[in-house]
């Protein structure tokens, strides 16, 4: 089931939802309307026969068949009503009255733009609650300060038990009754439903929705972008996922592309997935000289493979036709003189990223996180048992003149002997912030779109006025450099 259809389109001319005469019918209700299209390039303009006619129904778990289909195909019934899934049933019409319509061939690709699947939230489930330690001094520190799901706390009392429920939901979502979810672009959302619906991962005990609820918090925050990138408003959310997965790929690589969409991360804790969102997070745990137990390995600076200081990339551009379209440069002077003046280039491709001040956002984040190059191997006592992959811990080590510096957990492991090795790597709240607004480069100077296969341009070419149409001539190219030739006229009077 999906949340609607935005538009249809019949290869790169677009039908929005408001020219198609069609009301999709909920649940066991019939649809409404002929469906006709009034996009002016597909009705007559000497008669006002349109030629086009669109229905859809968006997959309700009770929708009825579409009169469209049962009327004119006899091995179709009324129990055909394909209950659950989204379809679109697109009629042309072709006589005397739209035989120009259809002078150059019906479409050779249809397609939608969608608003796809509903899918569960945390934060509109009021049975969600988390249960904290008491016992332990992060738990305690973070009911004291809060945390991203607004929490409501007596912190008094909680000092006085051993654990702490805190419920942080509400609404009537839940995870067992799909009908009570809603669509939504969060990213966040987005990672949990695909590992619940498609990788078969319990909702109840294999995902930590805490973690999923703080990331889609983060996501759906607003934030400043120049005016004129925006047609509606200065604001935009900090990260959203509009794209498609494919089932026919692997669940790594549709994983890559959701968790791209908002720098995402994924970790594997304690029997559940946590989802986590670039954003800076407070230390969970602190270790210092009298935790160690063995000698300390530290990495001062990224080997070339993993350093960079300029990032390009494409995005998913809704103006471009969906296409995928270059956003720009982003560099760094400073880090260019890090790297003896050598521009060295890191390739990103946002395939679930629609709008190109989202993408430069996320290129500025990976671009100064890159500079967090100091990674450091330590063995600890049974107190790295507290961390975990993905964690944000802090050293205090007398040594390296290291006071509470903060790292990322990015390997974990428990050895036979009780101690722990971790891998960290240096982490800074400034390597999250936001781009100030001078930051972003708009305009359309700045896109590039992806070139296809080089073809040589035609040559000499001319064009006459002939009865009914137009006569063109060129000189085709000499190398067998292209299979066919396509030749699109304007669909208005000026060329």
């Amino acid at each position: 089931e999906i949340e609607d259809v935005v538009s249809v389109w019949f290869d790169k001319s677009e039908i929005p939802q408001a020219d198609i005469a069609w009301t999709a019918g909920i649940d066991g209700a019939a649809g409404v309307g002929a469906g006709d299209v009034s996009t002016t390039e597909w009705v007559d303009s000497a008669t006002g026969t349109k030629a086009v006619s669109i229905r859809y129904a968006l997959g309700h778990a009770d929708q009825i068949a579409m009169t469209q289909l049962t009327d004119n195909f006899s091995d179709l019934g009324s129990n055909h009503r394909l209950r659950g899934i989204a379809y679109v049933v697109v009629r042309l019409l072709y006589n005397e009255d739209t035989q120009e319509i259809w002078r150059g061939g019906p479409p050779n690709n249809i397609s939608a733009v969608i608003k796809g699947r509903k899918i569960y939230d945390p934060r509109r489930d009021g049975t969600q609650v988390i249960e904290y330690d008491t016992s332990t001094v992060a738990d305690l520190l973070l009911l004291q300060t809060g945390d991203q799901l607004g929490l409501q706390s007596d912190v008094d009392s909680a000092i006085q038990l051993t654990s702490y429920a805190v419920t942080y939901g509400s609404g009537s979502h839940r995870t067992s009754s799909p009908s009570t979810w809603e669509w939504s672009d969060n990213p966040a959302l987005c990672v949990a439903d695909y590992l619940v619906n498609y990788m078969n991962v319990d909702a109840d005990t294999g995902i930590d929705w805490p973690s999923v609820a703080a990331a889609a918090d983060h996501c759906k925050t607003l934030v400043a972008i120049p005016p004129s990138a925006s047609p509606q408003a200065s604001f935009e959310k900090r990260f959203t996922c509009n794209g498609v997965v494919s089932l026919g790929a692997s669940h790594k690589d549709n994983l890559h592309s959701l968790l791209s969409s908002f720098d995402g991360k994924l970790s594997y804790v304690e029997g559940k997935w946590r989802v986590r969102s670039s954003a800076w997070e407070a230390s969970s745990v602190s270790f210092d000289d009298d935790d160690l137990s063995g000698p300390v390995e530290v990495r001062g600076s990224a080997p070339k493979s993993e350093r960079f200081n300029t990032i390009r990339g494409v995005f998913v551009d809704p103006d471009r036709n969906y296409e995928p379209v270059e956003f720009p440069l982003i560099y760094s002077s400073v880090y260019k003189t890090r790297d003896n003046s050598v521009v060295i280039t890191r390739d990103l491709e946002l395939s679930m990223t629609n709008t190109n001040t989202m993408a430069q956002r996320l290129g500025f984040r990976m671009i100064e996180q890159a500079d967090n190059q100091i990674v450091a191997k330590v063995k600890t006592n049974a107190r790295g048992a507290k961390a975990s992959v993905g964690d944000v811990v802090s050293l205090t080590l007398s040594k390296l003149s290291w006071s509470a510096k903060t790292f990322r957990v990015i390997e974990w492991q428990r050895n036979d002997d009780g101690t722990f090795d971790m891998t960290l790597r240096e982490d800074e709240s400034a390597s999250y912030d936001d781009p100030l607004i001078g930051a972003y480069t708009t305009g359309n100077s700045a896109y590039t779109t992806i070139p296809g296969y080089v073809v040589p341009p035609p040559v000499n070419l001319s064009a006459s006025t002939v009865p009914f149409g137009i006569k063109l001539n060129w000189i085709n190219p000499g190398a067998r450099e292209w299979d066919f030739i396509d030749v699109y006229a304007s669909s208005t009077t000026s060329w």
